[in-house]
């Protein structure tokens, strides 16, 4: 919400705006010289689409599922190793130790890359156009936090590396993304399957030259 007033306020729109998060709606009130189309493109490079393409938010929610599944799959797998550590596992273990270690370092280091992206590609849009907002914070503590335990395991204190919070933080993130995706997508299709485009109407207020959009 605070996302699409930012980029309505930088275009320069004064005569209002209201998003419902829940319903997926958003009511724009705007001035006749108002850039409808700019606004729409800069708020839909961080993934908010309007009108009724279901094809394209199926789409996005499908990735996140299969994002989350691998993701908790490979934290499932990290937990394990990290609980060996706890239990006593050490140095003097022999081999076993360091190949616990790289393993589980490696298997975070993909929960990074593929469970971290949707976070630093929103980051680097937001950065890009100057807007900052809540996937800034996300981004960079994964990045923190990998580089930490990527620093403690050459130092060969892997055992103390934060890889078993890394990877849960992470897959927790993503189940709440794909929540919300979930819940927007859902309610979209119940206010647009049977309207299409028609769904979609424009009411000129008469006398003072504003327009309203509801998508």
């Amino acid at each position: 919400v605070w996302l699409m007033e930012e980029l309505y306020r930088r275009h320069g729109g004064t005569a209002g705006l209201e998003v419902n998060p829940a319903l997926g709606t958003v009511t724009l009130n705007f001035d006749p010289g108002f850039p409808v189309d700019a606004w729409v493109r800069h708020v839909e490079r961080f993934g908010y689409q309007f009108g009724p393409s279901h094809g394209r938010q199926a789409a996005r929610t499908d990735a996140l599922a299969m994002r989350l599944g691998v993701c908790a799959a490979l934290t499932v797998n990290v937990m394990l190793f990290s609980l060996s550590f706890y239990l006593g596992l050490s140095a003097a273990d022999g081999d076993v130790f360091p190949l616990f270690v790289w393993l589980g370092l490696a298997l975070s280091t993909a929960t990074a890359l593929i469970g971290g992206w949707p976070f630093f590609s929103a980051a680097l849009r937001g950065l890009r156009t100057g807007v900052l907002h809540l996937d800034l914070p996300i981004a960079l503590g994964i990045a923190l936090v990998w580089s930490v335990s990527v620093a403690q395991t050459v130092s060969g204190r892997g055992h103390l590396a934060y890889l078993d919070t890394l990877n849960v933080f992470i897959t927790l993130m993503l189940l709440g993304r794909w929540l919300q995706a979930r819940l927007v997508a859902r309610n979209r299709r119940m206010l647009l399957d049977d309207d299409g485009a028609d769904g979609l109407w424009v009411r000129r207020l008469e006398g003072t030259g504003l327009r309203s959009v509801c998508a």
